[in-house]
């Protein structure tokens, strides 16, 4: 991605030009985070533990500046306590 941008560019960070209202705008060089989950040999009991866990992995690749985390197994946060309603 950085091949597309000139040296000035990627020390700025971005480059200006008009947005879509005819704005002059600072576009930042775009990046792209994703996090993802090994489950296997995990028991997830909800959607809601996986999405959980994925975003956790999302978080740190975007804090880490990697591009990309896996969790594997053991790494991920532990499922929360399920409680019921009495």
């Amino acid at each position: 991605m950085q091949a597309l941008f000139d040296a000035k560019d990627l020390a700025r960070g971005g480059i200006t030009g008009e947005d879509r209202r005819g704005n002059h705008t600072f576009f930042p060089i775009t990046t792209l985070s994703a996090g993802a989950v090994a489950a296997e040999g995990r028991e997830y009991v909800s959607a809601e533990e996986v999405a959980s866990a994925a975003a956790s992995a999302k978080r740190r690749a975007k804090q880490q500046g990697a591009g990309l985390v896996v969790l594997a197994q053991g790494l991920a946060a532990q499922p929360q306590p399920r409680t019921e309603a009495l």
